[in-house]
């Protein structure tokens, strides 16, 4: 199925760069009647064309890929893989304007309707295409930590699943904030759904902090220890664990290949449709 890489968009996270503002991939068990949306954001040096990637990419000398085309045809959800750029090939977690009030939603909204243009399985969504998305997935890597909180807090939509994958290195007061939130969702009987995959080094302070944090808050919900799988040991998580409402969890992945290990298996314990 198709992917379309859009460029010149008012509502990009910097507008008139030059470079692709935004890349969508509509997947053969897309289904325009019931979707979800897996938003992706890319850490350090990078691009949103080279992370849709397989491996080697797109770039030479070669960049890390997340090769998520492929693992979202292989996941067999009807959703739309959608990535805003940030900063193109730069060391920078400036969200831009995508960190502003509504700026997530303003994204989306003007890029749906260019893919109901250029996609005839997506053709309904020329109206009223981001009021119509039924559930949406977020993940984050590596430096994109700060693009995910401000899109999470003040983007616009509901992220009914956050994962950051070895991205949580600062910030952490406003991730508290946030989990407090969703903590109470919990309580009140909403799914969502928190996930903070690590390695050992740079993020790991801060996880092992918010898995503390964490059974705090169940504690002061009254909420069962079960929706929280914190486990600060290296090994590889399980299915059922990555299902968890809650998941703090060390990894020995390698930094460069959390998105090609991962989003194939959080989408296969995803609530998309």
């Amino acid at each position: 199925m198709p992917t379309f890489v859009y460029s010149g968009l008012d509502n990009a996270a910097f507008p008139g760069t030059g470079h692709a503002d935004a890349l969508v991939h509509v997947p053969s068990r897309f289904d325009a009647r019931r979707f979800g949306v897996l938003i992706y954001l890319h850490g350090f040096d990078n691009c949103i064309e080279n992370v849709a990637s397989p491996p080697p990419g797109i770039h030479l000398p070669e960049h890390p890929t997340a090769d998520l085309i492929t693992q979202v045809e292989d996941s067999g959800r009807s959703l739309l893989l959608f990535l805003p750029e940030t900063r193109y090939h730069e060391q920078s977690r400036d969200p831009g304007a995508l960190g502003e009030a509504g700026g997530l939603l303003r994204l989306l909204a003007e890029v749906l309707p260019k893919v109901a243009s250029d996609c005839t399985a997506a053709a309904s969504l020329a109206t009223e295409g981001v009021g119509r998305i039924e559930r949406v997935l977020l993940c984050a890597h590596s430096g994109a930590y700060r693009a995910a909180i401000r899109m999470a807090q003040l983007g616009g939509l509901d992220i009914h699943e956050l994962c950051l994958l070895d991205s949580l290195y600062k910030d952490v007061e406003e991730y508290e904030a946030l989990l407090k939130h969703k903590v109470a969702r919990l309580a009140r009987g909403e799914k969502h759904r928190f996930v903070n995959l690590y390695r050992a080094g740079g993020t790991a302070a801060h996880s092992v902090t918010q898995g503390e944090f964490l059974q705090r808050q169940l504690k002061q919900h009254e909420l069962p220890e079960s929706l929280l799988w914190f486990d600060d040991s290296a090994s590889e998580p399980e299915a059922v664990d990555l299902a968890r409402p809650l998941v703090v969890k060390r990894v020995p992945t390698e930094h460069s290949d959390f998105g090609r290990t991962y989003i194939g298996r959080l989408l296969e314990s995803s609530e998309l449709p």
